[in-house]
C-alpha cells in the first residue's frame, strides 16, 4: 500500500491516461475526479463502481482507491487538504463533507443543472491548464474551483437529506443539521434542548431519532464528534487543547477520557499511531 501525500493546500492536474499507472493507495487529503472522456471502474475501499464522461468522484483521507483503465481517459484532478477547506469559511459544510463523503459511492452529482454547472467549469479550468495560462489567470482559477468544491459539498448534503427524506420526516434533516451546525457547542446538543426546540419531549426525541434513522441520538452526536476529532488529530497540527475548545470539552482530561471511551487510546497515543502510518 503506498501512502501519499499534499504538500500544498490544493493542486489542479489534467490528465490523459492511457491505462492505470497508479498501485492501490492511500492518500492523506481530498481529491475530486472529473471525467472528461473514455469510460472504465474506480475501485473505492475494495467496492468498485463505474465512471464515464460527466462522472464526478469524491476520494476522502484514507480511503484506499485506485482506477482501472480499459481505454484511453481524460481526468481533471483537483486534490485539496483541511487547510485549504479552512479558507473557505463554511465549516458546517466541512464537517458534513467530513461525516458523510465516506459512505459514498459512484458520481456525486444528480441534478442535473449541478452537471452542466460542473462541465463547465471543468472545461474552463483545463482550457488554463491547456494554454499554459492557469498561474498568469490563478485569482480567477481558484474562484472556479471554489465554486467546484462548493457544489461537491453541496451535493452531498443533497443526497444525504434525499436519502433521509425517503425514510424519514422533514423534521429529522433539521434536528440532523441542527446538530451539525451547533457539534462545537455541547450546550445547545443536550437531548432537552433539542426536545425543546423541535417541539418533542426527551423521551420522545430519542425513541423518535432511532426510528428514523436507526440509531439514538446520543450516538448520533458522538460518532460525529469522535470523527470530527479524528480528522483534526490526522490531518492537522492543532494542539490537544485548541481541539478543547473547538469541541466545548472542560479541559484535556476530560477530551481524553471521552477519546480513550470509545478509541481505547489517548489523542496523543491516536496521533503518534497514524503518524508512523503516514
Amino acid at each position: 500500500m503506498v501512502k501519499k501525500n499534499l504538500y500544498k493546500p490544493i493542486e489542479v492536474e489534467y490528465k490523459l491516461v492511457e491505462e492505470c499507472p497508479l498501485t492501490k493507495s492511500n492518500y492523506t487529503f481530498f481529491q475530486i475526479l472529473y471525467v472528461i472522456s473514455g469510460e472504465g471502474f474506480a475501485i473505492i475501499n475494495d467496492h468498485k463502481t463505474t465512471y464515464r464522461p460527466g462522472n464526478l468522484l469524491l476520494f476522502v483521507p484514507n480511503d484506499h482507491h485506485t482506477l482501472d483503465v480499459p481505454k484511453p481517459s481524460e481526468f481533471l484532478l483537483i486534490k485539496f487538504n483541511r487547510n485549504y477547506l479552512n479558507t473557505t469559511k463554511t465549516p458546517e459544510n466541512i464537517n458534513s463533507l467530513i461525516h458523510y463523503a465516506p459512505d459514498l459511492q459512484g458520481c456525486i452529482l444528480q441534478n442535473e443543472d449541478d452537471k452542466l454547472m460542473v462541465k463547465n467549469i471543468c472545461s474552463l479550468i483545463v482550457s488554463e491548464l491547456k494554454n499554459g495560462t492557469y498561474n498568469h489567470n490563478e485569482p480567477i482559477v481558484m474562484h472556479f474551483l471554489n465554486a467546484l468544491i462548493f457544489i461537491t459539498t453541496r451535493s452531498i448534503i443533497t443526497n444525504q437529506h434525499v436519502l433521509l427524506t425517503q425514510n424519514s420526516e422533514v423534521r429529522i434533516q433539521k434536528i440532523i443539521s441542527y446538530v451539525q451546525k451547533h457539534i462545537h457547542f455541547p450546550q445547545k446538543i443536550k437531548a432537552e434542548i433539542i426536545s425543546e426546540k423541535f417541539g418533542l419531549s426527551k423521551n420522545y426525541l430519542s425513541h423518535y431519532f432511532k426510528n428514523q434513522t436507526g440509531e439514538t441520538i446520543s450516538r448520533f452526536i458522538m460518532q460525529h464528534r469522535l470523527k470530527l476529532i479524528e480528522h483534526r488529530l490526522i490531518f492537522s497540527d492543532i494542539r490537544v487543547n485548541e481541539i478543547v475548545d473547538e469541541f466545548g470539552f472542560a479541559d484535556e482530561s476530560h477530551l481524553n477520557k471521552f477519546f480513550k471511551k470509545y478509541k481505547g487510546v489517548s489523542l496523543t497515543e491516536f496521533r503518534k499511531k497514524q503518524n508512523k502510518l503516514a
